[in-house]
């Protein structure tokens, strides 16, 4: 399938994407070998933009690609694909990442706390 370039597709691709991220993050944090892959995302003392941005060279052998594989097979440009999970990134830094025990490991989305 072809979605193509429409001004309607990026705003799907992202709401979708942002799922895919929920299902890869979630299970960065539960799996153990995923979370091998994702745990120096989380290793600084003081977080900062870079700690955020900091991703992992090895998320490829922890097979996060397979999780974005759906928006691919449906039809979305991967650049496209690739735009909004930058977006995503970039957009966590201001809301993500809780420090008190109550709220770790509770939200796994990007954007959207309905997942």
């Amino acid at each position: 399938f072809e979605i193509g370039w429409q001004w309607w597709a990026w705003g799907l691709c992202f709401v979708l994407d942002d799922l895919c991220y929920y299902w890869v993050h979630r299970c960065g944090h539960r799996i153990r070998w995923m979370w091998a892959a994702h745990v120096n995302h989380h290793s600084s003392q003081h977080y900062n933009l870079s700690t955020a941005l900091r991703q992992t060279w090895t998320g490829a052998l922890a097979v996060n690609f397979l999780f974005r594989l759906p928006l691919v097979v449906i039809g979305f440009h991967p650049g496209m694909i690739a735009f909004c999970v930058g977006i995503n990134l970039i957009y966590q830094f201001w809301f993500h990442h809780a420090t008190n025990p109550v709220y770790l490991d509770r939200n796994y989305a990007g954007v959207f706390i309905v997942w």
